[in-house]
């Protein structure tokens, strides 16, 4: 099971797939967006803590891009954001470090980085890594709380979003799961979100890092494994 960005289309899937094993990959392979895997990581850690999964659940992936993914106990998905640096990708490393760029935030490698029309992969990776020195003067230079505040009220809107599309009510628990970089390692980002949650009226218990969900493809290969035993 390999979870891919941009793979929403079933066209794009199936080529891919034949591609990965006309290469050898595996006999049997399926590709998956990139963010549901990180909840069946998450499954798996609550089973083994003896836990039963509640629903609604929304992961909220925020690392170079962003993106909300959610799933209802019935299966029934929704996904808010995930549009690339073209879009801007609210609440990312890159729209905190496209944010620092734009406000001539005094940063150290700023210098180096430039606004690209054409999005190009290089100069996208390194307006995400302003990101990081955002975080860490955030309470020391002039702006970058501001930054950080509007990233953590646009992720907490992409998790919003999913959780109403999946009919989650005020007085119903959301479990929250978040990956990437930002939120697995910045709690002042990820607290932020989630008391704009709790202002918004979604109770986020409990809240899972999942910091490899690359773990939750595997999983899935062995759901597989096992269905077709």
């Amino acid at each position: 099971v390999a979870g891919i960005a941009g793979t929403g289309d079933p066209t794009r899937r199936a080529a891919l797939e034949a591609e990965l094993i006309r290469h050898g990959l595996a006999q049997h392979i399926r590709v998956t967006d990139d963010v549901s895997p990180a909840w069946r990581a998450a499954e798996a850690r609550l089973q083994a803590q003896h836990l039963k999964p509640t629903y609604p659940a929304v992961v909220l992936a925020s690392g170079t891009g962003s993106l909300a993914w959610g799933i209802d106990q019935a299966g029934n998905t929704a996904r808010a954001g995930g549009l690339g640096p073209a879009q801007g990708d609210p609440g990312s490393a890159y729209a905190i470090g496209l944010a620092a760029l734009r406000a001539g935030l005094d940063l150290p490698a700023i210098s180096q980085c430039k606004i690209s029309e054409t999005f190009d992969a290089a100069d996208v990776a390194a307006i995400a890594k302003l990101a990081q020195a955002v975080i860490e003067q955030a309470d020391t230079l002039p702006g970058a709380r501001d930054i950080l505040d509007q990233a953590a009220d646009d992720l907490a809107a992409l998790a919003q979003s999913v959780a109403i599309k999946l009919s989650a009510s005020a007085s119903q628990p959301v479990t929250l799961v978040v990956t990437g970089s930002l939120l697995t390692r910045c709690d002042l980002l990820l607290n932020s979100v989630r008391a704009r949650l709790q202002r918004r009226g979604i109770d986020t218990q409990p809240i899972i890092q999942i910091i490899e969900p690359v773990a939750g493809s595997v999983y899935r290969a062995i759901d597989e494994l096992n269905q077709n035993a």
